[in-house]
């Protein structure tokens, strides 16, 4: 998102050379750039705000008292020429870490309206989530060679070299991983030695409500990404439906505690699948042991404890 900045009762200001724009013959007034998002009604999603009307700007994961020292930063940023703050919540993380992007808490719309969509996909109905924070990519090979570094026992992906990525893929998805590799690396993320947070696999809901994030990026059509949702035991035919409920036992954190002869659901299609598979709906399904060069992962970060 772009960050505006405000007069003394909290307009919107044109930037800095635009005033003329702004004012001008042919000018509607003051604009927000949506990243992205759509401006319909009076509104505007502005991928971690909310614009009402012409004149209030609120901010999700902001208290208050951040919202009125960062509006006041900001103004100060542009009396002196500097460019203004950054109002995506971000968090101070390690090189090898992944980024990740803050998704406001509230209901959203799972599964597909189409009546002509596959029936795994239907119905669509309304799922709530708390707060949290899912990787901006897939794992890349660098942040998972820190991994690998660390844990010397741990096998490395088909294709590198003693244990070393190819040097001029650093920054590409690491595929060829299991579920297993998958849901090791968030537990050694998760380690106090390391980042302390608790990063796991994305469930089936949080990956389709971050589908329609701004700022997430490469959730279609780059490589399949495993959740830790359970899909059953035949490939055809999921034994956990919709409506998603998260109490039921879809949802495996632990190894130790996955069904014998369990699939586990992949989301995001790949570089290798058909136009038409590539929805944010689509739910794909693998055994946890199954590797292949089209498939990796994604983190979420959960900011509640889990319930």
């Amino acid at each position: 998102m772009s960050v505006d900045t405000f007069s003394d009762d909290n307009r919107i200001l044109p930037p800095p050379g635009k005033e003329e724009d702004a004012t001008g013959a042919g000018a509607s007034g003051p604009s927000v750039n949506t990243d992205g998002g759509a401006y319909v009604g009076g509104s505007v999603n502005t991928t971690g705000g909310t614009f009402i009307g012409r004149d209030q700007v609120t901010y999700v994961g902001y208290t208050a008292e951040e919202v009125e020292r960062i509006v006041e930063r900001t103004r100060r940023g542009q009396e002196a020429g500097t460019p203004p703050v950054e109002m995506t919540p971000t968090i101070k993380r390690q090189p090898w870490e992944p980024e990740t992007i803050p998704i406001p808490a509230g209901p959203f719309l799972m599964g597909s309206a189409d009546p002509n969509a596959p029936r795994a996909e239907q119905p669509q109905h309304t799922v709530a989530l708390p707060d949290f924070r899912i990787g901006k990519y897939p794992v890349k090979l660098r942040e998972y060679a820190a991994f690998l570094k660390d844990r010397k026992t741990h096998p490395a992906p088909q294709g590198w070299f003693n244990r070393e990525p190819p040097p001029d893929r650093l920054d590409h998805p690491v595929t060829d991983v299991s579920w297993h590799d998958a849901l090791a690396y968030c537990v050694w993320l998760s380690d106090p030695k390391q980042t302390g947070r608790r990063y796991t696999l994305p469930s089936e809901a949080e990956w389709e409500r971050a589908c329609g994030q701004s700022g997430v990026e490469d959730l279609l059509g780059a490589v399949q990404q495993w959740t830790r949702s359970l899909w059953g035991t035949q490939p055809q035919q999921p034994e956990y439906g919709y409506p998603y409920d998260p109490s039921d036992g879809r949802e495996i954190a632990d190894a130790a505690k996955l069904p014998a002869q369990a699939r586990l659901v992949h989301r995001g299609g790949s570089f290798k699948s058909q136009p038409a598979e590539l929805r944010c709906t689509a739910r794909g399904n693998a055994l946890p042991d199954s590797k292949i060069a089209w498939r990796g992962l994604r983190v979420v970060m959960h900011l509640e404890e889990p319930k």
